[in-house]
């Protein structure tokens, strides 16, 4: 659980959104947080937090079902 925490706070720290990621007790998984200067923001660091997941339990990226979640909204 420890390098699952490590890695969501390195890939949420990589997209310029301030993430922490830490253990629950007893290791029973991992609580992370997000604060952000917009909604854009916040997106950009759930998306590094579940991609960063999704890599550290099944070994690879996502894959996408529908609209790419990192790409621009519109509008």
């Amino acid at each position: 659980m420890k390098r699952l925490a490590d890695a969501i706070a390195a890939d949420v720290g990589a997209v310029d959104v301030y993430g922490a990621a830490s253990l629950l007790p007893n290791d029973c998984g991992v609580s992370v947080r997000f604060a952000a200067s917009d909604g854009r923001g916040l997106r950009r660091g759930i998306v590094a937090g579940w991609q960063a997941t999704r890599r550290h339990l099944f070994g690879g990226s996502p894959g996408l079902l529908g609209q790419a979640l990192w790409q621009p909204m519109a509008g």
